[in-house]
């Protein structure tokens, strides 16, 4: 397990199955290691929304906060 610090607030911790970005402490997205990346809806303020738009400025492409957290859930399995 690591853990990098990609810019304030924002970190990426590398595990066995892939990679969870942070903002804060909250999951914003992942990737498994052979998996595209999953990024979910914006549902806080400006600044998760900068690290949200860093990994992925497609904001149609986002999945519900429940969504994911059932994706990552399953992924840790």
């Amino acid at each position: 397990m690591r853990l990098k610090n990609i810019r304030p607030n924002f970190n990426r911790l590398q595990l066995g199955f892939g990679d969870v970005y942070f903002s804060y402490e909250t999951p914003i997205a992942f990737q498994a290691v052979s998996g595209p990346l999953i990024v979910r809806e914006n549902e806080w303020g400006p600044t998760t929304g900068k690290h949200l738009n860093y990994l992925n400025g497609d904001k149609k492409s986002r999945i519900s906060g429940d969504k994911f957290l059932d994706a990552l859930r399953l992924l840790q399995e």
